[in-house]
């Protein structure tokens, strides 16, 4: 289908357009054999004008019409941006005395029977229909009717909230009756007349505009001055009065013996991994490492799970998972932290002897278990403990070792790091430094029975 425009040069300009079908556009259609087309992949999809027009609804010209009376409609379902009076309708600037009546007669029957009008309401032609309300209001000097938009079932949403009592926790007869005296004692439908607040929004200043007013006054009195603090006399309104506190401050007391309120500092930790106040940045991150993910968090505190209690008991570190378990075992704080570091460092010195210096994942667990055990001591206040191993570790001539993991990596505590060392930052610079005369690694004796022993 082709559609073509001809223009002249000559006098006034008028826009012609044809439809042409068919080889090189021979064939001429007119527009009323024509349809919308919808290009659906390499097809072309037609559409009606009718089918178009059935997508859409149109709602007709402006109304305000009556649906039915129903039962009153509960608060919560009324919605929409604003309220609307309904009230007689007026001729030429005076009140249309026929229309006032029929009118009263209406609102008078609805308070009477207890009912409410649905309405139908569509603001100009073919706009948006709403439907809503009309609740009667009889005042002494006038009457009229209340409307408020009511939601579609497309806009109402209910929400699923999780039950208050548990079967965990059931309250019990005395919670309850404190609860039901709670709430009786704190009643504000105390007036003097029926169903009216004891505090009236009409009787109550709102100190948010009593402020405001006073801001404004002490400016011009004072247009040089600062804006004045919350004045005393302002203050007390956003306070409950200390005739209605006292009222019900033996219900109070009895909410506080019967829901007792405990702080709990315990610290959380998830089953087999480190306190987060623990970690350390620079973890080596291999398999054997509980530090998958080194980060160090800024928090001192954290909180104790109860699947650390419950999990896998350790009672002594093994060569398998030794920071693991080392790790378990100071959060458990069931042996005290000097014997677990013993314990650590025996495994330490196990792992580095069997790896016999060619052994690297060896070597590399036993480099991690080192870099734990410092952090842990430069926590925990043991910085002589481990300056002293880290000596030995270095005099029992484990060159290999040292020199692929520990050079540049590990070395003392100093007192930069720790007030409780008294080793300067050159000195353990120093000490990283292996003597040429260091044997290469640890002698390994040519006995038959030892050699099994270490397979």
């Amino acid at each position: 289908m082709k559609w073509k425009e001809e223009t002249t040069n000559e006098g006034l300009v008028e826009k012609e357009r044809t439809y042409h079908k068919g080889p090189a556009g021979s064939i001429v259609v007119d527009q009323e054999d024509t349809i919308n087309g919808y290009k659906y992949g390499s097809k072309y999809i037609p559409f009606s004008r009718e089918e178009e027009a059935g997508l859409f609804y149109k709602p007709g010209d402006k109304c305000f019409s009556l649906l039915a009376f129903v039962d009153p409609v509960p608060v919560h379902y009324l919605t929409g941006t604003s309220t609307m009076y309904v009230f007689s309708q007026k001729k030429a600037g005076l009140v249309d005395h026929n229309a006032q009546i029929a009118l009263s007669a209406v609102i008078q029957g609805m308070e009477e029977t207890g009912k409410v009008a649905l309405v139908r309401r569509v603001y100009r032609n073919d706009s948006r229909v709403r439907i809503g309300v009309l609740s009667p209001r009889i005042k002494l000097h006038y009457e009229c009717l209340v409307y408020h938009e009511l939601p579609f079932a497309d806009d109402y949403r209910q929400f699923q909230f999780s039950a208050i009592l548990t079967g965990r926790t059931p309250p019990s007869e005395d919670q309850l009756n404190a609860v039901d005296e709670l709430i009786d004692q704190f009643d504000l439908m105390t007036a003097e007349k029926r169903d009216e607040f004891s505090f009236s929004c009409k009787e109550t200043n709102d100190p948010y505009s009593q402020y405001t007013g006073y801001v404004v006054a002490s400016k011009i009195i004072y247009s040089q001055s600062a804006v004045p603090e919350l004045p005393a006399h302002i203050s007390m309104l956003t306070k409950p009065p200390p005739s209605f506190l006292a009222k019900g401050s033996h219900a109070l007391d009895r909410i506080q013996e019967l829901f007792p309120l405990e702080t709990v500092n315990h610290k959380r930790v998830v089953a087999g991994e480190p306190p987060k106040r623990e970690l350390m940045v620079g973890s080596p991150l291999t398999d054997e490492n509980p530090y998958k993910k080194a980060r160090l968090d800024t928090e001192m505190k954290s909180e104790m799970d109860l699947s650390a209690v419950l999990g896998p008991q350790i009672t002594k570190i093994g060569t398998a998972t030794p920071a693991k378990d080392f790790i378990q075992l100071l959060c458990k704080g069931t042996e005290s932290v000097p014997a677990i570091c013993a314990q650590m460092e025996e495994v330490i010195r196990q792992l580095i002897v069997d790896s016999a210096g060619t052994n690297a994942a060896l070597m590399t667990k036993s480099f991690g278990c080192l870099k734990i055990y410092r952090q842990e001591a430069l926590n925990r206040g043991l910085v002589d403990a481990f300056n002293a191993f880290i000596v030995a570790v270095k005099a029992a001539d484990f060159r290999n070792f040292w020199e692929q993991y520990v050079t540049g990596e590990v070395t003392l505590i100093t007192r930069q790091e720790s007030p409780l060392s008294d080793v300067s930052q050159a000195d353990a610079i120093d000490f990283l430094r292996l003597d040429s005369t260091t044997s290469n690694d640890p002698a390994v004796e040519s006995d038959d029975n030892h050699l099994l022993d270490l397979l």
